[in-house]
């Protein structure tokens, strides 16, 4: 159950990328009218790594909810990640 605690959820819309540290801010994310037509896949990570959380503040990126470019993301960067289905 301690896992639990640790999950955090990356979401992909576009060239976007989000992290989210629950997911009922992900499901308000799926409903809204905002993301409607567009591809968004959503993977669930344990435990976001130290130098995930590092690479994220130093690009300003603080908070318990981050976003930035796809084009920053590097491979690896959020550790092991899994497919996490969603209905809206």
């Amino acid at each position: 159950m301690a896992e639990e605690k640790e999950a955090f959820y990356v979401v992909k819309k576009g060239d976007v990328v989000g992290i989210y540290k629950n997911f009922t801010h992900v499901k308000s994310l799926l409903s809204s009218s905002s993301v409607a037509g567009e591809s968004i896949s959503v993977h669930k990570g344990y435990s976001l790594p130290k130098k995930a959380e590092e690479y994220l503040v130093s690009h300003g990126l603080k908070g318990a909810c981050y976003s930035l470019g796809v084009s920053s993301v590097q491979e690896g960067l959020f550790g092991r990640l899994q497919a996490c289905p969603y209905q809206v």
